[in-house]
């Protein structure tokens, strides 16, 4: 701030000197006002009269005082040229008849209107033909100019900063205001938070769990039927069992009684041994009936655990064929890149890190395996051999490769095989 207000008190000085200097040029010319001697004292009043009157009349209007005072004239080209014109009585038309160019012109020049960079140089130029005209240092009036014109240009540069800095707020504020408007319409496209979204999915999982054990009890149902008709039926076979026993035992001791008198004792054996062999047979048939219930339940539970255990064996079988490592496997070499290399690692030493059951085979210069077999997940593998160093893969999507302080960057690809680039 201090380096700027020296400057411009500097360009000041250096301003009021230079109209100093041309002044007393102006000054020191003796024909300044003689043609204002010749003039009537009456044109006075012709002239301040004149303040109205167009560009082209004021043109030929020969001046009888200067438009302004000695002391008064302001430091600007253009205004010095006027007042030293006005001093010698000369109209705007005669300088410009004088310099070859429009009345218009030199009305711009007294005005100081070309305050420009780009209208410099033609200013210039007829300034400077200007100032000899009226008798005043051509250098002196184009120095005052461009002090005039670099305060101008600054001037201007300010304003369009200014502007710029506006203009760049106004961007900020709209898109702002933008952004607030997308995300309160988001927002409002939002469900409430009272909504119970879960209830339908709820519901429909009830439904399928209701489904389910519906089906299960459809299932268990027979079973069930059957199981307790075994059941009544082994009660009802006990009941008669228990009847006919005592019924028998009944009928023994009245026969044994009938009898005993006539001596048939073994016809009473022979009776209850038919009896009992009845009973027997009831009491085996409803075993047997429980029997074959049981088995066909077993029966049904081992077809169950063979089926599943039949999947799980052809799954393992198709996921042991996945991870085979293939004879004739495509070579994506151009491919591969070694990326975010840090520091001077060894070109001999490899890490591998699995990320998946995945089939890799490893080789060097030689040709000899360094690592082979199928790798299960979260499995380190470290070789070191004799570049260059071949990788065999089943799938590379399943692998991270360190290598010589970097990472090599492959193309997701299976069945196939790359060597590890050294830059």
């Amino acid at each position: 701030m201090g380096s700027k207000k020296d400057t411009d008190t500097n360009n000041e000085e250096q301003r009021l000197a230079l109209k100093r200097r041309a002044m007393m040029v102006l000054s020191q010319n003796p024909n300044s006002n003689k043609k204002n001697e010749d003039e009537p004292l009456n044109d006075l009043d012709d002239h301040l009269e004149s303040d109205d009157m167009s560009d082209n009349e004021n043109a030929d209007l020969v001046p009888v005082v200067t438009t302004l005072d000695e002391n008064k004239v302001p430091d600007q080209a253009g205004a010095i040229l006027r007042h030293a014109r006005e001093k010698l009585g000369l109209t705007q038309r005669e300088v410009a008849t004088e310099l070859l160019c429009k009345v218009s012109t030199i009305y711009d020049i007294e005005e100081d209107r070309f305050n420009q960079s780009t209208a410099a140089p033609f200013a210039i130029k007829k300034l400077r033909a200007y100032a000899q005209f009226v008798k005043i240092d051509p250098d002196t009036i184009e120095n005052i100019y461009k002090q005039n014109l670099n305060i101008e240009t600054q001037k201007f540069e300010e304003r369009a900063k200014a502007q710029h800095r506006k203009n760049r707020s106004h961007y900020f504020f709209i898109v702002a205001f933008i952004l607030i408007v997308g995300a309160t319409a988001f927002y409002a496209m939002l469900p409430d938070e009272d909504e119970d979204l879960s209830g339908p999915i709820t519901q429909e999982l009830s439904l399928n769990n209701q489904d389910k054990k519906d089906d299960a009890i459809a299932i268990e149902e027979p079973y069930k039927d059957e199981i307790t008709r075994s059941d009544n039926n082994v009660r009802n076979d006990v009941q008669v069992i228990d009847a006919n026993t005592q019924k028998a035992t009944e009928q023994q001791l009245a026969i044994k009684n009938k009898l005993e008198s006539k001596g048939q004792k073994e016809d009473v054996v022979s009776t209850n041994t038919n009896n009992a062999l009845v009973i027997n047979n009831k009491e085996t048939k409803t075993q047997n009936s429980i029997e074959i219930n049981v088995s066909k339940e077993v029966a049904k539970t081992n077809d169950v655990a063979k089926d599943t255990k039949d999947e799980q064996i052809k799954e393992e079988k198709e996921s042991k064929d996945n991870i085979t490592l293939n004879n004739n496997v495509k070579d994506i070499s151009s491919q591969v890149k070694l990326i975010g290399r840090e520091g001077l690692a060894s070109m001999n030493s490899v890490k591998i890190t699995v990320k998946g059951d995945v089939a890799i085979n490893v080789t060097d210069s030689r040709k000899a395996s360094l690592k082979q077999g199928v790798f299960k997940k979260n499995d380190v593998i470290t070789v070191t051999g004799i570049p260059p160093i071949v990788v065999s893969t089943s799938d590379t999507s399943l692998i991270q490769i360190n290598y010589m302080g970097g990472t090599i960057k492959v193309p997701n690809s299976k069945q196939v095989k790359f060597v590890l680039p050294n830059k």
